[in-house]
């Protein structure tokens, strides 16, 4: 038993080594510390050649980087903070791979969260993203709480509401009117002859709501037969 616990005993100290740090990475490839610091930071400041020793080094010792440390040292976290409502809806997926096609030659890890269609859970996540320090953030919609636009006011950091179109943004907006869009369909098909148009929302979340609100105002505005 004692030799058996002496066996198990130096497996674990060879298993609980230490970390290697941006030294050892730096060692390994034969580069200076700086230079690996370049290529975590800002590869474009650095050449192909280097990058891939660098590279090829962190993979061969199973180097992780410190993402909170990186953050304080220069301001700068890789991350981009994104929130949806929903991970099943085909068309958020369509977003999230324009948003890593994106981000891709950007040096950017995207941090993703799912609300659920929830104000309250999307505001307890943005607290909880925040706390990584993103460089940036990009919500759904402009139904935000209270305290979730407060929290993004106060981070100092481009934050982008899609999906929709607001008369208040937090900060940058990109999106388009659901009322419009349903009223101009609507009308459309009012025009084409359809007496009896209807309308079908899966979830009564804010914007299908505006978008309900387009299709009964355009069958207001259409013309009754006398």
């Amino acid at each position: 038993p004692a030799i058996q616990y002496c066996l198990v005993k130096d497996c674990r100290a060879k298993l609980m080594s230490p970390k290697p740090n941006l030294k050892d990475v730096a060692k390994v490839a034969g580069v200076s510390a700086i230079t690996v610091s370049r290529v975590l930071t800002d590869p474009t400041k650095v050449s192909d050649k280097l990058r891939n020793k660098v590279e090829k080094a962190i993979h061969e010792i199973g180097y992780i980087r410190n993402h909170a440390a990186s953050a304080l040292a220069s301001k700068k976290s890789g991350v981009l903070a994104v929130i949806i409502p929903s991970l099943s809806n085909i068309v958020f997926n369509d977003v999230l791979q324009g948003i890593y096609q994106a981000v891709k030659a950007k040096n950017l890890q995207v941090l993703l969260g799912d609300c659920h269609y929830s104000p309250l859970e999307e505001e307890k996540l943005i607290a909880t993203l925040l706390s990584q320090s993103p460089e940036g953030f990009i919500v759904t919609g402009a139904a935000q709480t209270d305290y979730a636009r407060k929290l993004l006011l106060q981070a100092d950091i481009p934050v982008v509401q899609i999906m929709e179109l607001t008369s208040q943004p937090i900060d940058l907006n990109i999106g388009f009117s659901h009322y419009q869009a349903s009223y101009d369909m609507t009308k459309h098909l009012l025009q084409r002859g359809y007496r009896a148009p209807a309308f079908v929302g899966a979830r009564m979340d804010p914007r299908t709501q505006q978008r309900l609100a387009g299709f009964k105002q355009a069958i207001a505005d259409w013309p009754q037969p006398c």
